[in-house]
């Protein structure tokens, strides 16, 4: 993809955001079922994390570092710290581009204390090919999360580079999980993609050959497509996921990749590595 379409494609979706804030917000409070295999995965899951003495998750001298990028209203820090014993210390950097995704200042400050919060344009930065760990002032994690990212960023070489920067701000050792929506792989949510992709198509005056296979534009609930009503978005298979993790198999080793999610169990796929 080239980067003028890339540029497009950011707007649009930056757009969305600004317009869709609360809406969005409001329809992203439950937890995913994935996020429980995540941490079973990383050795973090509640049967497992509380008898944790050594190693990478615990040491009562040293806090527990996560950054999740892509935070959008904090949910999954929310549930991480649910699922965590009570007396883990935690670090925890979250990183967006939409601060209006945000609980108010007050809540944030009573009710997560531990999350450090960073207004970073991910995306523009990838496509200026700017170093993505240099923007962001957070330590060598121990988990590294990117949820509901993936899928707004335009083109296969990005979204590389942003799997690279993932790594290189994780701790040896550490995990990357990252998700990768498939909506395609639902019927009434792939019809309706292709509808509202004609018509966002036609409503921002796009030539569809400019995108890639996968690639869609969304509307938002029952709005008409239009400046602020649509996103961008792809539509992962299994084997672009694959050769994303192949493309870092000198960093870190695949621990697992699955599917999970939605009423079929199959909305999202998630990769998980461990650094070297």
């Amino acid at each position: 993809m080239d980067r003028i379409t890339a540029e497009i494609l950011c707007k649009i979706t930056d757009d969305f955001y600004a317009a869709q804030a609360q809406s969005f917000s409001a329809t992203r409070l439950a937890p995913w079922e994935g996020w429980e295999r995540v941490l079973e995965e990383v050795g973090l899951h509640p049967a497992t994390a509380a008898s944790l003495e050594q190693g990478l998750f615990r040491n009562a001298s040293v806090p527990f570092t996560a950054l999740d990028v892509g935070a959008g209203n904090l949910r999954f820090f929310k549930y991480l710290r649910e699922q965590l014993p009570a007396e883990w210390q935690l670090d925890l950097y979250a990183v967006d581009n939409c601060e209006a995704m945000l609980p108010d200042e007050e809540a944030l400050a009573n009710e997560m204390p531990y999350v450090r919060f960073e207004k970073v344009d991910v995306l523009q930065r990838l496509i200026h090919g700017a170093d993505l760990a240099d923007a962001i002032e957070a330590p060598a994690c121990s988990l590294v999360t990117s949820f509901g990212l993936m899928h707004h960023v335009p083109g296969a070489a990005l979204r590389a580079d942003l799997l690279d920067a993932l790594l290189r701000m994780t701790a040896p050792g550490g995990y990357v999980a990252v998700s990768f929506w498939q909506f395609m792989h639902n019927a009434d949510l792939a019809a309706k993609a292709q509808q509202t992709h004609v018509e966002a198509l036609a409503a921002l005056q796009i030539n569809p050959a400019v995108l890639d296979s996968g690639d869609f534009l969304l509307s938002w609930q029952d709005e008409i497509p239009g400046p602020g009503t649509i996103r961008y978005c792809h539509s992962f298979t299994s084997d672009e996921v694959g050769a994303l993790a192949a493309q870092v198999k000198d960093l870190a080793n695949v621990v697992a990749h699955f599917e999970a999610d939605g009423r079929t169990g199959n909305l999202n796929q998630y990769l998980i590595l461990q650094k070297f």
